[in-house]
C-alpha cells in the first residue's frame, strides 16, 4: 500500500478506516504499557541506588573499624598483637566479601546505545 492515495486505499477497503482506527487504539495502548514499565523500572532504579549508599555506608564503617584495630596493635604485647592480627585479618576477608557482593549486585551497566536515524 506504499505510494497509494489515502482515498484510494479507502475505495479498495471499505473497513481501512476502522482497521486504521484500531491500530491507532492498539499502539496507544502499547505505548501507555511501556511509559508504565519505565517508571516502575525508575523506581528500581532509585531504591538500587540506596541500597548502594547503604552498603557504602556500612563498608566505610568496617574499613574505620580496622583502622582502628590497627592503631592500637601498635601498643600490644606480642600475644594481644596476634589476637588482633587476626580479628584484622578477618574484618578485612569480610569487607573483601562485601565488596564482591556489592560489585556483583551493582554491576557496571551496559551502555545505552540510541539507534541513528
Amino acid at each position: 500500500m506504499h505510494g497509494i492515495p489515502y482515498t484510494d486505499m479507502v475505495s479498495h477497503d471499505p473497513d481501512f478506516e476502522d482497521d486504521a482506527n484500531e491500530a491507532i487504539k492498539s499502539l496507544k495502548s502499547r505505548v501507555s504499557k511501556l511509559e508504565k514499565q519505565q517508571g516502575k523500572i525508575m523506581s528500581t532504579e532509585a531504591d538500587l541506588v540506596a541500597a548502594q549508599a547503604a552498603l557504602d555506608g556500612k563498608i566505610a564503617t568496617v574499613g574505620t573499624d580496622v583502622a582502628a584495630l590497627i592503631a592500637k596493635v601498635a601498643t600490644l604485647d606480642p600475644a594481644a598483637q596476634a589476637a588482633i592480627d587476626a580479628e584484622v585479618a578477618a574484618l578485612t576477608t569480610s569487607s573483601t566479601a562485601l565488596g564482591a557482593i556489592d560489585t556483583e549486585a551493582n554491576p557496571v551497566p551496559a551502555p545505552v546505545v540510541t539507534p541513528s536515524a
